[in-house]
């Protein structure tokens, strides 16, 4: 196997842990294939861009490895990436129902409100119905009253004070208004 060329990026230095090498920035470091195969952290580090991987001169591709995901791990997260699909999508619906319904109440309310504004007031007469006779309402008082509603001993008196002014402006009206009020 032909070893691994790699070209450190980023400031300082970037280790890889887990095969113990350190590749400083603008160094080219050689590491044996077998070791990079092995190497997690340097598939990362390539993918980050923070190494790169220098091509082979024969044109043949690095022995780096992929992560290998498991068939059952990949059926799990599928299935519930389809499960979540289909509960967003009805979801979606029913926003989508919800929103047609409010729009189509927005359209009936703007066609009512432009009904009425093209309507014209016209008088209201009552005719018979709910209305008071004029025979039943003819202003005498009534035929009841109870007793207890104003004691017999009660009276009321309502005193009436007669002055007069010169009239000849407000203000003069206001000050004996005032002085009427005050008792003098």
């Amino acid at each position: 196997m032909a070893d691994v060329v790699v070209y450190g990026l980023v400031g300082g230095t970037h280790v890889l842990e887990d095969i113990g090498i350190d590749i400083r920035q603008g160094v080219t470091v050689v590491m044996p294939a077998a070791k990079a195969a092995m190497s997690k952290d340097l598939y990362r580090a390539i993918n980050q861009k923070r190494i790169l991987l220098i091509p082979r001169a024969d044109g043949q591709p690095h022995p780096l490895r992929t992560p290998q995901v498991h068939d059952d791990i990949l059926q799990q997260r599928c299935q519930f990436l389809e499960l979540r699909n289909k509960q967003l999508e009805d979801e979606n619906m029913q926003l989508r129902d919800a929103l047609q319904l409010a729009l189509r109440q927005q359209q009936q309310l703007d066609t009512i409100v432009a009904a009425l504004g093209q309507l014209k007031v016209a008088p209201v007469t009552t005719s018979g119905v709910g209305s008071v006779s004029s025979e039943l309402a003819d202003g005498s008082a009534p035929t009841f009253i109870p007793e207890n509603i104003r004691p017999k001993d009660a009276s009321s008196r309502i005193d009436v004070v007669k002055k007069e002014t010169d009239g000849a402006d407000i203000s003069g009206a206001v000050g004996a208004l005032r002085r009427m009020r005050s008792g003098k």
